[in-house]
């Protein structure tokens, strides 16, 4: 029994020597872990294309309206008081479009 415990500690040595001498791969590092934060509104998400209060006014005067004033808001419209000609209207504006919703005469 001796000979066969010696041929199985030589064949023992014989692979630790084999694997021993093989390069090993390194493993490649785990990448960095992120973190990605934004925040969104839901309310202001629509604005982001919308035309500004002057850029509305400009607009206006563009289309023969003068003595333009801003007089109320609401969630999503503008009112304005507006003169074109000899008459006043109040018109009720899309606050990010800057479309004319509705055009009321004031009579003084």
């Amino acid at each position: 029994m001796k000979s066969s415990t010696s041929v199985l500690a030589l064949g023992a040595l014989a692979s630790m020597l084999a694997f021993s001498a093989v390069p090993v791969a390194e493993a490649a590092p785990f990448p960095a872990p992120s973190v990605h934060f934004s925040m969104h509104s839901s309310s202001n998400d629509h604005r982001h294309d919308c035309r500004t209060d002057s850029q509305i006014t400009r607009s206006l005067r563009a289309q023969g309206y003068h003595q333009i004033e801003e007089v109320g808001h609401g969630r999503h419209t503008l009112t304005f008081d507006a003169s074109m000609g000899m008459r006043t209207y109040q018109l009720t504006v899309d606050s990010c479009s800057g479309q004319v919703l509705s055009k009321h005469r004031i009579h003084h």
